[in-house]
């Protein structure tokens, strides 16, 4: 019985730090968080988020939000991701599983 105290309780801090985690994550994120220079590099041809954002011809948030062909077509040209959302979409997968990682180290 003593062990099963000491899982249930453990199992609630992790229950605890997990809820903590998905209300910080909830906020709104800058795309550098999830693009990191060290996920462009592993991804795709290219060093930095400011190297492709630059290919793309982006510079303001107005460019982001309205040059949608060219981050694809900078995407598929640099990277073996069929678009730019599913690029974006596995470094957000990634950054999610590290803060899930981090929120269940015991």
């Amino acid at each position: 019985m003593i062990v099963m105290d000491k899982f249930l309780k453990e199992f609630e801090k992790l229950e605890k730090r997990t809820k903590d985690m998905i209300e910080k994550e909830n906020g709104s994120h800058n795309i550098s968080d999830f693009l990191t220079d060290n996920f462009i590099r592993k991804y795709t041809k290219l060093n930095s988020l400011d190297e492709f954002l630059n290919l793309a011809g982006i510079k303001t948030q107005k460019d982001f939000d309205t040059k949608t062909s060219e981050l694809d077509e900078i995407t598929k040209k640099y990277s073996s991701f069929s678009s730019f959302q599913k690029m974006l979409d596995t470094a957000a997968e990634q950054y999610m599983q590290k803060a899930l990682d981090k929120a269940w180290k015991l």
